[in-house]
Protein backbone atom coordinates (compact mmCIF):
# COMPACT_ATOMS: atom_id res chain seq x y z
CA UNK A 1 0.00 0.00 0.00
CA UNK A 2 2.52 2.37 1.06
CA UNK A 3 4.75 2.10 -2.55
CA UNK A 4 1.65 2.57 -4.52
CA UNK A 5 0.60 5.53 -2.57
CA UNK A 6 4.32 7.02 -2.80
CA UNK A 7 4.10 5.95 -6.52
CA UNK A 8 1.12 7.41 -7.57
CA UNK A 9 2.36 10.81 -5.45
CA UNK A 10 5.24 10.70 -7.93
CA UNK A 11 3.40 10.28 -10.97
CA UNK A 12 0.66 12.63 -10.31
CA UNK A 13 2.21 16.12 -8.60
CA UNK A 14 -0.49 18.31 -8.83
CA UNK A 15 -3.84 19.25 -11.05
CA UNK A 16 -3.60 22.72 -13.27
CA UNK A 17 -6.86 24.35 -14.27
CA UNK A 18 -5.93 25.46 -17.94
CA UNK A 19 -9.30 27.07 -18.54
CA UNK A 20 -12.84 27.34 -17.38
CA UNK A 21 -13.70 23.78 -17.59
CA UNK A 22 -10.10 21.52 -18.47
CA UNK A 23 -7.63 20.81 -15.76
CA UNK A 24 -4.67 18.69 -16.71
CA UNK A 25 -2.33 16.81 -14.68
CA UNK A 26 1.22 17.88 -14.65
CA UNK A 27 4.20 14.84 -14.55
CA UNK A 28 7.41 15.77 -13.35
CA UNK A 29 6.40 19.80 -14.14
CA UNK A 30 5.67 18.73 -17.14
CA UNK A 31 2.46 19.45 -19.09
CA UNK A 32 1.61 17.11 -21.94
CA UNK A 33 -1.72 17.28 -24.08
CA UNK A 34 -2.48 13.72 -23.27
CA UNK A 35 -3.25 14.33 -19.89
CA UNK A 36 -5.66 16.98 -20.58
CA UNK A 37 -9.00 16.07 -18.79
CA UNK A 38 -12.16 18.24 -19.48
CA UNK A 39 -14.74 18.64 -16.92
CA UNK A 40 -18.55 18.97 -17.56
CA UNK A 41 -20.19 21.20 -15.81
CA UNK A 42 -23.67 22.24 -16.06
CA UNK A 43 -25.62 24.62 -14.02
CA UNK A 44 -29.07 25.49 -13.55
CA UNK A 45 -30.19 28.99 -12.30
CA UNK A 46 -33.84 29.17 -11.15
CA UNK A 47 -36.62 31.53 -9.40
CA UNK A 48 -36.88 30.00 -5.79
CA UNK A 49 -40.01 32.95 -5.27
CA UNK A 50 -41.12 31.27 -8.86
CA UNK A 51 -41.10 28.14 -7.10
CA UNK A 52 -39.41 26.58 -9.75
CA UNK A 53 -37.18 24.22 -7.83
CA UNK A 54 -39.16 20.74 -8.54
CA UNK A 55 -39.10 21.80 -12.45
CA UNK A 56 -35.06 22.85 -11.63
CA UNK A 57 -34.42 18.86 -10.12
CA UNK A 58 -36.88 17.24 -12.70
CA UNK A 59 -34.56 18.39 -15.24
CA UNK A 60 -30.72 17.88 -13.55
CA UNK A 61 -32.23 14.19 -13.00
CA UNK A 62 -33.17 13.51 -16.64
CA UNK A 63 -30.05 15.31 -17.66
CA UNK A 64 -28.33 12.79 -15.21
CA UNK A 65 -29.70 10.15 -16.00
CA UNK A 66 -29.34 10.57 -20.07
CA UNK A 67 -25.54 11.90 -19.77
CA UNK A 68 -24.35 9.17 -17.38
CA UNK A 69 -20.56 9.67 -17.03
CA UNK A 70 -20.31 12.53 -19.07
CA UNK A 71 -21.20 14.96 -16.75
CA UNK A 72 -18.76 15.97 -13.74
CA UNK A 73 -20.86 18.44 -12.40
CA UNK A 74 -24.39 19.58 -12.10
CA UNK A 75 -25.10 22.49 -9.97
CA UNK A 76 -28.81 24.65 -9.08
CA UNK A 77 -28.85 27.81 -8.14
CA UNK A 78 -31.54 29.31 -6.66
CA UNK A 79 -32.06 32.69 -7.81
CA UNK A 80 -35.22 35.22 -8.25
CA UNK A 81 -36.73 37.71 -10.51
CA UNK A 82 -38.32 34.75 -12.62
CA UNK A 83 -35.08 34.14 -13.83
CA UNK A 84 -34.98 30.62 -15.33
CA UNK A 85 -31.55 29.48 -17.47
CA UNK A 86 -29.12 26.76 -18.37
CA UNK A 87 -25.81 26.52 -19.08
CA UNK A 88 -23.28 23.57 -20.56
CA UNK A 89 -19.64 24.44 -19.84
CA UNK A 90 -20.25 28.13 -19.18
CA UNK A 91 -22.03 28.49 -22.46
CA UNK A 92 -25.92 29.51 -22.20
CA UNK A 93 -28.13 27.00 -23.76
CA UNK A 94 -31.31 27.97 -22.23
CA UNK A 95 -32.75 31.39 -21.01
CA UNK A 96 -36.85 31.12 -20.44
CA UNK A 97 -37.37 35.13 -20.88
CA UNK A 98 -35.50 35.18 -24.08
CA UNK A 99 -36.83 31.67 -25.41
CA UNK A 100 -40.31 32.36 -24.30
CA UNK A 101 -40.73 29.44 -21.43
CA UNK A 102 -38.99 26.50 -20.93
CA UNK A 103 -37.45 23.74 -22.76
CA UNK A 104 -38.99 20.12 -23.69
CA UNK A 105 -37.22 17.97 -22.59
CA UNK A 106 -36.00 16.61 -25.55
CA UNK A 107 -34.71 19.35 -26.75
CA UNK A 108 -32.87 20.40 -23.69
CA UNK A 109 -31.09 17.11 -23.80
CA UNK A 110 -30.27 17.71 -27.30
CA UNK A 111 -28.54 21.20 -26.51
CA UNK A 112 -27.01 19.75 -23.97
CA UNK A 113 -25.66 17.16 -25.70
CA UNK A 114 -24.25 19.73 -28.73
CA UNK A 115 -22.14 21.19 -25.98
CA UNK A 116 -20.77 18.15 -24.12
CA UNK A 117 -20.75 15.24 -25.98
CA UNK A 118 -21.71 15.95 -30.00
CA UNK A 119 -20.69 12.60 -30.71
CA UNK A 120 -23.16 11.07 -28.48
CA UNK A 121 -26.90 9.47 -30.11
CA UNK A 122 -29.57 10.47 -27.80
CA UNK A 123 -31.04 7.24 -29.46
CA UNK A 124 -35.18 7.79 -30.47
CA UNK A 125 -34.98 11.66 -29.38
CA UNK A 126 -32.74 11.66 -32.65
CA UNK A 127 -35.06 9.40 -34.72
CA UNK A 128 -37.63 11.35 -33.91
CA UNK A 129 -36.43 14.80 -35.09
CA UNK A 130 -34.94 13.17 -38.46
CA UNK A 131 -38.53 11.83 -39.15
CA UNK A 132 -40.01 15.40 -38.47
Amino acid sequence: MIVIAALVIDLVSAAKTTSKNQHALIYNGVFPNSLLITMNKISITYCAQCRWLLRSTWMAQEILTTFDGEIDELTLIPSTGGIFQIQANNTLIWCRKEMGGFPEITELKQRVRDVIAPEMSLGCIDRKVKKS
